[in-house]
């Protein structure tokens, strides 16, 4: 079964089932039962942190309670890697729930997957691009110089004062 570690090395276990599901869509997140019912479609919703975050806590929910946890406490645990783990675990949860009836649904999933991955990959390669570097140091710099040419203007004396 799908699992992730939080930051306090706790295991929690993600299972997608029927009752779950009922309970998801019960709470307003997302209709697993119809997912074609969702606007915007499921895919689309799960590259949004707070509704994966919402998933995640509701597929804990007893766990969570069995440890005496509340949700701040959960909440807290999940630091960046942590959260990332939870979150590769909901989609492993979601293509085991949908792999044997929504092919489509999985393949979905894992491209969802695939776009984050490419997104911060791609972002990664921006930061450190040395081009991308030496143009907002130039446009910086042009800032820098319409501000102290404005304030240079601002501060001298007009004619006859």
């Amino acid at each position: 079964m799908p699992h992730f570690t939080d930051s306090t090395g706790r295991v929690w276990t993600l299972a997608v089932t029927i009752g779950a599901a009922r309970h998801i869509k019960n709470a307003g997140i997302v209709d697993l039962l119809n997912p074609d019912a969702n606007d915007p479609p499921l895919a689309q919703r799960l590259l949004n942190t707070e509704t994966v975050i919402d998933l995640i806590w509701l597929l804990t929910a007893d766990q969570i309670e069995k440890a005496g946890m509340s949700q701040d406490d959960f909440l807290r645990a999940l630091d960046g890697p942590a959260a990332l783990a939870a979150e590769t675990a909901l989609r492993e949860a979601l293509t085991d729930f949908f792999r044997d009836r929504r092919d489509d649904l999985v393949r979905a999933l894992e491209k969802a997957g695939e776009l984050v991955a490419a997104e911060v990959a791609a972002n990664r390669a921006l930061i450190d691009d040395p081009e991308a570097q030496a143009e907002l140091d130039a446009h910086l710099a042009g800032k820098r110089k319409t501000l102290l040419a404005t304030l240079r203007q601002t501060a001298a004396p007009t004619a006859g004062t």
